[in-house]
């Protein structure tokens, strides 16, 4: 996978957690849509967003395109098949060539993002493990700031918890098991089932190595 595809995968992740959030029905890179089948013989969304009537396609593409002519025509042309659907609307979010700096989180500021999973397990418990594994990711850039500069994956980070011998195999076992519900929920399989108890394992795993943490550094 290039640079530019793997960025463009990272951003198109990281709207469909920021949509689902608001409450939409996310799918990315849908085959087909009732009702767009007209759309779908010559273009195909990165994500596509619903909720009630509110109705989004959206692509992601980056800056560089703006100075693109030939990729700006493209884009009027799928503007111009979504003229026969007023009821949709058509969003472009451009991303940029380079990486943002992530920052790394106090202890403290991780721990009250800790405590604040629950409230949200209470409303949806799926939403409440796409925050846990966020608090996972900079759990581990605070530990291993060297080899987090950049996004990780689920799977990466459960690796280097793992082979450094901060999870236990039980633990990464589960931590593999909520990455792969995680992800299938992020792209869209919205029949994903996420048990309270799942949560809460997640959830212990987490405050376990973020005291470990804290003790270590007082």
């Amino acid at each position: 996978m290039s640079a530019v595809s793997s960025a463009a995968n990272e951003m198109t992740e990281q709207l469909a957690i920021e949509w689902q959030a608001r409450g939409f029905d996310v799918q990315v890179e849908p085959r087909s849509f009732a009702g767009l089948e007209d759309v779908f013989r010559y273009y195909q969304p990165d994500m596509i967003a619903t909720k009630g009537n509110e109705k989004f396609a959206i692509e992601v593409k980056s800056k560089g395109v703006k100075s693109n002519p030939s990729a700006e025509q493209n884009l009027e042309r799928v503007r111009s098949l979504f003229q026969r659907h007023p009821d949709w609307k058509f969003q472009v979010v451009y991303y940029g060539q380079a990486q943002d700096e992530l920052p790394k989180l106090a202890l403290y500021q991780l721990q009250s993002e800790l405590q604040a999973v629950d409230d949200i397990g209470s409303v949806d418990t799926r939403l409440a493990l796409i925050k846990l594994w966020s608090l996972a990711e900079a759990l581990v850039r605070h530990i291993y700031p060297d080899h987090t500069q950049r996004p990780q994956s689920p799977g990466r980070l459960v690796e280097l918890l793992a082979g450094r011998g901060d999870i236990l195999p039980g633990q990464a076992a589960q931590m593999r098991g909520m990455a792969a519900k995680r992800n299938k929920f992020v792209h869209g399989d919205l029949t994903v089932a996420v048990t309270a108890q799942e949560v809460a394992d997640m959830k212990a795993i987490l405050s376990g190595l973020l005291s470990e943490q804290r003790a270590a550094s007082s």
